[in-house]
């Protein structure tokens, strides 16, 4: 059933009319924020081509190396490196789709390699909890520092 609020799009607007109980037929309300006449066409505004992001001087400092890469939609390596020492969820600092992932198969495949470990080495609880994130560090760093090598790639080639 077509909802009777929503504008139709197969057929041209009605004209505004005013509400059935107003006693005498008024204009439409005047637009104030612009001033200006709606009714002509307005220039059309150039297409913005994306212009390049300035170049940086060989000295420029790492805050605005930084702050370039940031814009560019780069991923800082190192800072991906600190952020997957959280685990799995400093990935999503290079994509949700890369933490999403990480936390599916890290949870998968960190425990019961954690348990084999530590039940070899005759640990306790305590030994399981260091071998599990010394497990899944070893998994999201080189994870983190190839998917921001990939990603910045795919932007250096756009």
């Amino acid at each position: 059933m077509h909802d009777h609020r929503l504008p139709r799009h197969d057929r041209a607007p009605e004209p505004w009319l005013p509400h059935p109980g107003t006693p005498e037929a008024s204009s439409p309300p005047q637009m104030l924020l612009g001033g200006g006449d709606y009714g002509s066409p307005q220039p059309a505004a150039p297409a913005w081509t994306g212009s390049p992001l300035p170049s940086l001087p060989a000295n420029a400092s790492l805050f605005a190396r930084f702050v370039v890469g940031l814009v560019s939609g780069r991923k800082s390596i190192p800072l991906a490196v600190v952020l997957a020492f959280l685990g799995p969820l400093g990935l999503f600092y290079v994509s949700i789709l890369h933490g999403v992932a990480a936390l599916i198969v890290v949870s998968v495949v960190v425990r019961p390699i954690a348990i084999a470990i530590s039940s070899a080495l005759g640990g306790q609880g305590d030994s399981l909890s260091a071998v599990a994130v010394v497990l899944c560090w070893c998994i999201t760093v080189p994870w983190a520092i190839f998917a921001a090598r990939r990603r910045n790639a795919r932007i250096a080639k756009t």
